[in-house]
């Protein structure tokens, strides 16, 4: 039976075999030619279609080809070159290429996805390279709008295209542009959250990560690195800055802050070798404040520089009631004189410090009085030895050391409750008076009654009607006549006329025997005048007039007229001096007057001069209650209230003054140590305030207060000098220019020149108080201190004394002019004679340690070196006789 569909064959009708045998052969032959006419055309359709896929010729690796049997249009995928590479996308022809020539074709990638028809596909753009898919870029188009690959695996190098805006405003990436045509949007390393140049290179740190504050290392360069709070606080110069809560940065502080909290201006450490080294705060519980000069600050009302710590100085607050102190805050230097306690109390001449008292605690303490004379300066002064009390000034007692030379208040006033103190004799002595011993702590020298004379022994007073009486033991009983002549009866004779018998001539009016009239005196006495203009006066012995140690006795050869001279006698003592002796120096004919006290002033250490202010090589103390002037170490020609080489504060001609820690120093030659290091040959040529300093270093240093500092490469240091070639050529804040180095106004030798400056410009010469002329201060000349002009000097260096024509000569040299004044040698602290005459300078400080050179009243030790003389004399002396004892007791029993 034939199948559902119908070949030629099955529509022969069989059934007609039997009728038709010839139309049956006929209806099988046509369906034999049909169904061979049917193969024939699939078979020309089976070749047909290995035709069209066949390359001709054939072409490598190519396993497929066009209807033109020339192109490929597939590659052979297990060949060496498996990849169709077209040229064109709408052309499905192209070539075969290996992986590693696809791969090498700029914007071509190797497509895998179909394994047997592989094929090597082009970058989308801006991919100029790529892996995968055309989308997943592995280098950009370096000149296109979208250049920098962005990855956002770091394990897989592909990525995408994207702009440098696109790029820097993505959250923690840069543009990194150090391969020109390859460049990258790549992150940056933790903790940056962005940066530039290098994933190291932050611009902005994690805000609430462990290193959030960008510090940067130069001003000009916004990148730095991320660091903690306290790494930033704990950098010398940087502060933690928060004032933008996402981009918070450790920034540098301003100079000269060296640290600083919330800006860079608020200082809490200033550069202790800089212009302005003192940190100033105005609140106190504020830890900031302003870096000023040693001068601003005690400038200002009721500050005071503290130095305790070297690398942290301050301008503090003084404590009220202080209105300037120094040293500490309760260290005062002057009060609030409209307080409770205006006054100003020391403990230590020599220091200028103490404490503020009120008017009652200044007086109720013994031997101190209110001084009032400077309105807006009152002090609680200490009273001068002997008194225990006074009033006024410090001479003027109102009670006397009981136990003292002196124990007797002496009034010459009676409304005046002041006076001076005496000894018994001295009181005794005077005419009229009597020592009063009935208040133990409070004696007193008081004056007879009128009609009244003093007793014999000078303790009580008597009626005495007798004119000529000098002392009644009795009322009306003469123990003693003024004339000289016993008394009769207790009663003096009728003076005759003439002089008293110590005299030896007397006024006219006194031929009465009166012995204080007396013009001239026996051999053996002394007159000494009733008043310094007066001529005439009492004959005493020279034990009388020598007695106090207030008056000396003068004899000239040849004179007879012997004189019993106040030690302060214009022309023969020592101006201001209230206690003197006389001394005979070696190669001198004549004894000289030594001053051992002076009334209201210093004290020269050779005894020689009192003085209102110390002179050079000198500084003010107290020894055993004398106001002196102490010899300073023999370098120092002024030093700070010691005789230390390390106490230095400013130092002779030729020398320079090296500082220490503080405000005080040792005193080198020019031009060696410290002041010639690093300084170029032949370059220590500055003249600076009377020494020489280098006027050109080194490269890569420049002269900053005479010396070479190192300068950095930009040529600063601290912010003071802007260097070039070894010299400074422009200073800053308080220095100023002087040949070739900044010059700071707070220290020497600068303040010597210049004593206020501004920008680093001298705005106030130290020679005149005035402001320079066209950026120049005068120009002194040698020795010269303060002047003018060149010509005309108004105060000398140390070691000098102003001589003819206002000119200023070496203490050992001398002066020529009419009056000449020679020189003393080894002086290096002088003043010319007293009263302008002529003769040999005033010598105060000799090198050779003998103080007691020139023209005037000379000695050899001031109080303070007899009194070390005598303790080492007793510990000598003591010492070999304990040795003697214990040779002869102790080895004579062995």
């Amino acid at each position: 039976m034939c199948p559902r569909f119908r070949w030629p064959l099955c529509s022969i009708e069989f059934r007609d075999m039997k009728q038709d045998p010839v139309r049956l052969l006929m209806q099988t032959r046509a369906v034999l030619c049909q169904l061979l006419a049917s193969m024939l055309v699939g078979i020309g359709l089976i070749f047909a279609v290995a035709l069209a896929d066949a390359c001709s010729p054939s072409i490598d690796g190519c396993a497929e080809c066009d209807s033109t049997g020339k192109k490929c249009t597939k590659c052979d995928a297990n060949g060496n070159t498996p990849y169709l590479k077209k040229t064109n996308p709408s052309d499905p022809t192209g070539t075969c290429v290996s992986a590693v020539d696809c791969q090498g074709s700029a914007g071509y990638y190797t497509d895998d996805s179909v394994s047997d028809a592989k094929e090597c596909k082009k970058c989308n753009a801006p991919c100029t390279a790529c892996a995968g898919t055309a989308d997943k870029c592995t280098k950009c188009d370096a000149n296109g709008a979208a250049p920098y690959l962005k990855k956002t695996n770091p394990s897989d190098p592909t990525g995408t295209c994207v702009s440098a805006v696109d790029c820097q405003g993505s959250a923690g990436y840069y543009t990194d542009d150090s391969v020109s045509d390859a460049k990258e949007c790549k992150k940056c390393n933790a903790p940056c959250t962005a940066c530039a140049g290098t994933a190291d290179k932050c611009t902005k740190c994690d805000a609430n990560g462990a290193a959030p504050y960008l510090k940067k290392t130069n001003p000009s360069d916004p990148t730095g690195t991320c660091v903690s709070a306290v790494d930033c606080q704990g950098s010398a110069g940087y502060y933690t800055d928060d004032s933008v809560s996402d981009a918070k940065e450790c920034k540098k502080c301003n100079a000269p802050c060296t640290a600083c909290a919330g800006t860079a201006d608020k200082c809490t450490k200033c550069d202790a070798n800089g212009a302005a080294p003192y940190l100033k705060k105005t609140n106190p519980s504020d830890p900031t404040g302003t870096c000023v000069s040693a001068v601003d600050c005690q400038g200002s009302a009721g500050y005071y520089t503290d130095d305790s710590v070297s690398d942290a100085k301050e301008c503090k607050k003084c404590n009220a009631p202080c209105t300037a102190c120094a040293g500490t805050a309760d260290k005062c230097t002057k009060c609030d004189a409209n307080g409770a306690a205006p006054y100003l109390k020391k403990t230590n001449p020599s220091d200028p410090t103490g404490t503020c008292v009120s008017a009652v605690d200044c007086q109720g303490s013994a031997g101190y009085y209110t001084d009032d004379s400077v309105s807006d300066a009152k002090e609680c002064k200490k009273c001068n030895a002997p008194c225990t009390a006074c009033a006024g000034t410090a001479d003027k007692c109102t009670k006397c050391d009981a136990n003292g030379a002196a124990p007797y208040l002496k009034k010459t006033n009676p409304s005046d409750p002041t006076g001076t103190c005496v000894s018994a004799v001295d009181c005794q002595g005077s005419a009229g008076y009597y020592t009063d011993d009935s208040v133990s702590d409070a004696k007193e020298c008081k004056k007879c009654a009128e009609g009244q004379k003093p007793n014999t022994a000078g303790t009580q007073c008597f009626s005495c009607s007798d004119a000529n009486c000098e002392r009644c033991d009795q009322n009306d009983v003469c123990a003693r006549c003024s004339t000289g002549a016993p008394p009769e009866n207790g009663k003096c004779p009728a003076a005759t006329p003439g002089c008293h018998s110590s005299c030896d001539g007397c006024t006219e009016n006194a031929m009465t025997n009166q012995a204080d009239k007396c013009t001239g005196c026996k051999e053996g006495r002394y007159l000494k005048p009733e008043s310094a203009a007066g001529q005439s006066g009492a004959c005493l012995t020279a034990e009388e007039c020598t007695s106090d140690k207030t008056h000396f006795t003068r004899e000239k050869a040849g004179d007879s007229k012997g004189m019993c001279l106040s030690c302060s006698d214009a022309t023969h003592g020592i101006t201001g001096c209230k206690k003197c002796a006389l001394k005979t120096l070696s190669g001198e004919a004549e004894s000289t007057v030594v001053c051992s006290e002076c009334t209201d002033k210093r004290l020269t250490p050779s005894g020689n001069a009192c003085l209102d202010n110390c002179p050079a090589g000198t500084y003010a103390d107290n020894i055993n209650g004398v106001s002196v002037c102490a010899s300073c170490h023999a370098t120092c020609a002024e030093c700070n209230g010691d005789a230390n080489a390390a106490s230095c504060t400013a130092c002779y001609p030729g020398y320079s003054l090296l500082y220490g820690s503080g405000t005080a120093g040792t005193c080198v030659k020019e031009c060696t140590g410290a002041f010639i290091t690093n300084c170029a040959d032949g370059q220590c040529t500055a003249n600076v305030g009377g020494a020489k300093y280098c006027a050109q270093c080194k490269d890569g240093y420049a002269p900053i207060d005479g010396i070479c500092t190192t300068v950095a490469a930009a040529g600063r240091d601290a912010s003071v000098c802007t260097a070039a070639d070894g010299k400074c050529t422009k200073c800053a804040g308080e220095y100023t220019l002087m040949s070739g180095g900044c010059y700071g106004v707070a220290k020497l030798p600068g303040k010597s020149v210049c004593t206020l400056a501004s920008n680093g410009k001298c705005t106030m010469c130290a020679a005149n108080n005035q402001a320079p002329v066209q950026e120049k201060c005068p120009e002194c000349s040698e020795g010269c201190a303060k002047c003018n002009d060149s010509n005309a000097c108004t105060e000398c260096l140390p070691g000098y004394y102003k001589g003819a024509g206002d000119k200023c000569f070496k203490c050992t040299a001398s002066s020529g002019n009419n009056n000449q004044i020679t020189g003393v040698a080894n002086c290096v602290s002088c003043a010319p004679p007293a009263g302008g005459n002529g003769g040999p300078v005033t010598c105060y400080i000799k090198t050779d340690g003998d103080n007691t050179g020139g023209s005037v009243n000379k000695s050899g030790l001031s109080t303070g070196a007899i009194a070390g003389i005598s303790v080492a004399v007793v510990v000598v002396v003591g010492g070999l006789v304990g040795f003697l004892c214990w040779w002869f007791i102790c080895r004579g029993k062995a």
